[in-house]
């Protein structure tokens, strides 16, 4: 190997670990700034992309609720017909990665108290389960700001684990 051949296979060695190195920062870069923007998303951003995706979701008191994700806001979730407060949500099964613009509006805004309202408007009766397990079971009553009376009693929204038609 010649002099001249030396020189060409040393740039040439040098070339490829400066590429190398290169790909190495731009793949770092690329992972930092996912893991940036993975950290400003919060669950409603998530849940705002999914509507209609099957999901499980685990709660407090009421086991398990299986079916399609039919609305969100940043307070509830409507699970086929029923409905889930946020302080109630222990997990939640079958999310794709889809999310979207974090700090973008929830496709629902409106809060919890509204969506009692409507569930009551559409249903004649339904089944409150409460964080504790146990099941009331009546007319939709007085909704207020942070409770609603059913079959008599007044329940905390924060108390409550799901409301479905009954």
């Amino acid at each position: 190997m010649g002099e001249r051949d030396r020189w060409a296979a040393l740039f040439a060695d040098l070339e490829g670990e400066l590429e190398g190195e290169e790909a190495r920062d731009l793949d770092d870069e690329v992972s930092d700034r996912t893991r940036r923007e993975h950290g400003r998303l919060a669950l409603a951003d998530r849940l705002a992309a999914q509507h209609g995706r099957e999901l499980a979701v685990h709660t407090s008191g009421a086991g398990t609720v299986r079916g399609p994700l039919t609305d969100s806001s940043k307070d509830w979730l409507l699970v086929g017909e029923t409905l889930i407060p946020r302080t109630a949500i222990l997990a939640i099964d079958g999310l794709g990665p889809a999310a979207t613009e974090p700090d973008a509006a929830p496709k629902s805004r409106l809060p919890v108290g509204y969506a009692v309202r409507a569930l009551g408007r559409d249903h004649p009766a339904v089944i409150a389960t409460l964080l504790d397990g146990r099941t009331v079971t009546g007319g939709v009553g007085r909704v207020g700001r942070d409770h609603v009376d059913v079959g008599g009693q007044a329940l905390p929204f924060r108390a409550i684990a799901t409301l479905r038609p009954a």
